[in-house]
C-alpha cells in the first residue's frame, strides 16, 4: 500500500508526524526532555522509510482485529 501511494504520500505522513512530535514538545508539562532529546525525535521522524509506515499500518490493523475479534467472538457465539 505504501508503494502505492508513492513518496508525495510519504512526505504528507511525514509532516503530519513531526507536526505531532512538535506539538507534544511544547504542549506536554510532565515529560521534560533535552534539547538533544527533542532533535534526536525529530530526526526519527526525517528517517521513517515506505517500510516502516507499512510495517506500522500492519501492526494497527492486527491490533484492532484482534481486540475487536476476541470479544466478538465470546459474544456473539451461538
Amino acid at each position: 500500500m505504501a508503494r502505492v501511494a508513492g513518496e508525495k504520500a510519504l512526505a504528507v505522513n511525514r509532516a503530519e508526524i513531526l507536526e505531532i512530535v512538535r506539538h507534544q514538545q511544547r504542549e506536554n508539562p510532565k515529560v521534560k526532555l533535552s534539547q538533544q532529546e527533542m532533535q534526536q525525535q525529530i530526526q526519527n521522524v526525517e528517517k521513517i522509510t515506505i517500510g516502516d509506515m507499512a510495517v506500522s499500518n500492519f501492526t494497527q490493523l492486527v491490533l484492532l482485529g484482534l481486540t475487536l475479534a476476541l470479544p466478538g467472538g465470546i459474544f456473539l457465539r451461538e
